[in-house]
């Protein structure tokens, strides 16, 4: 089971076995990572579709554990994106 930081390394991800069609995907996971505030209020609002691109497995073994680790329970991403 891949961990947080696996999300978008693993066999599948864009980069990894040369398909550009999970490109966007990868720099929206990219941008879940930034520094930047607007960066990331732009992925989180394009979660449902990184989740899509995903797939339900994926999903839930690796983008619910790194937003969780991300992000956890404090809501640190609540504060900042809307300030």
């Amino acid at each position: 089971m891949a961990g947080a930081s696996g999300l978008g390394t693993g066999p599948g991800a864009a980069g990894g076995d040369g398909d550009d069609s999970l490109y966007p995907i990868a720099v929206l996971i990219d941008e879940l990572r930034n520094e930047d505030v607007q960066l990331r209020l732009n992925s989180i609002k394009k979660l449902s579709t990184i989740a899509l691109a995903l797939g339900v497995e994926r999903t839930r073994s690796e983008l619910l554990p790194f937003l969780t680790a991300s992000f956890g329970k404090s809501g640190n991403c609540g504060r900042d994106c809307c300030s």
